[in-house]
């Protein structure tokens, strides 16, 4: 199996507010096969792509894609996972109007922890606005 979900589990909260995303998902998906999540608010179907992702990580459970164990993976692991292996098409795009296609496509891994200097094809007019909108930029002032 390309995709393998097996007794997963995701809880928020805690006490009497906790509340089940994911309650003991099952789930096999072969490569190259289409599937379609589809449920009411509140099912778990964006906690499943978050998990399927990279973007969170299981309480419990097994998680497996193209054979990488996903359960277990630290937050930096799963950086790297996603830096190598995901893509995203937010239903939010975020982008910010004043820059271009380009500044806005690697604005993320521009601005992102280790950056000090503005990296092409980055302009001043691009950073100060990135900051201006919340951008993690590094020594932004």
């Amino acid at each position: 199996m390309f995709i393998r979900i097996k007794d997963a589990v995701k809880k928020y909260g805690d006490g009497e507010a906790m509340v089940y995303a994911l309650d003991h998902a099952e789930l096999e998906l072969e490569e190259g096969k289409i599937c379609v999540i589809l449920g009411p608010s509140g099912s778990g179907k964006s906690t499943l792509l978050n998990m399927l992702g990279g973007l969170d990580s299981l309480d419990s459970g097994e998680l497996t894609v193209a054979g990488r164990n996903l359960a277990g993976l630290s937050g930096d692991q799963r950086t790297v996972y996603r830096k190598e292996n995901v893509g995203f098409v937010f239903q939010f795009y975020n982008l910010i109007p004043d820059l271009t296609v380009e500044e806005n496509r690697y604005g993320g891994s521009a601005f992102g922890a280790g950056h000090r200097e503005i990296p092409p094809p980055f302009s001043e007019r691009a950073v100060r606005r990135a900051a201006a909108e919340g951008s993690d930029c590094e020594g932004d002032g």
